[in-house]
């Protein structure tokens, strides 16, 4: 399958190609702001026009949380990122970012001044979409010479015997 063009809708969101070979149709339409996608496709004959109607999957969902420590403290201050967007938690370590499309996005959180690390795994799968997640960090520990793991606790028993697969950026 080849590519036969691109294109922007126009004002009212419409499109079109001219001289589309005949045969199996595929179109993709993609909004880049919110990285938001939607597929169609189908069988157009020779002579015929075919109208399509892609629909994406909207853009308004919201996640919103919390960030605590290893030690299940609240942290302000914890920079929050998600997909397209990035905040900052309040004094209370609450945060909320907007613009979500219906699916999966990873967050990952980090205190200020701190290698620990939080990741939680979202789904967004509510049409009105607000979704509450806790984000809990996890040190790094280095358990050898450019080696670290994750770990809930500070521990004092670290060895590059016992290191773990995960590396510091």
């Amino acid at each position: 399958m080849s590519v036969v063009g691109s294109t922007y809708t126009d004002a009212a969101g419409n499109f079109s190609f001219d001289r589309v070979p005949v045969g199996e149709i595929k179109l993709l339409a993609a909004r880049q702001a919110t990285h938001e996608q939607a597929w169609a496709q189908s069988v157009l004959a020779a002579g015929e026009e075919r109208s399509l109607t892609l629909i994406l999957p909207g853009s308004g969902r919201i996640v919103r949380g919390e960030v605590r420590d290893a030690l299940n403290q609240l942290v302000a201050g914890a920079k929050v990122a998600g997909g397209p967007a990035l905040t900052t938690t309040d004094a209370n370590g609450h945060f909320e970012l907007k613009g979500f499309p219906l699916g999966k996005v990873t967050l990952t959180a980090q205190a200020p001044g701190s290698q620990a690390l939080g990741r939680a795994d979202v789904n967004i799968a509510s049409p009105n979409g607000v979704v509450d997640v806790v984000i809990t960090s996890r040190r790094l520990e280095r358990c050898g010479a450019g080696c670290w793991r994750r770990t809930a606790r500070p521990r004092s028993d670290c060895r590059g015997s016992s290191c773990g697969s995960e590396t510091a950026a």
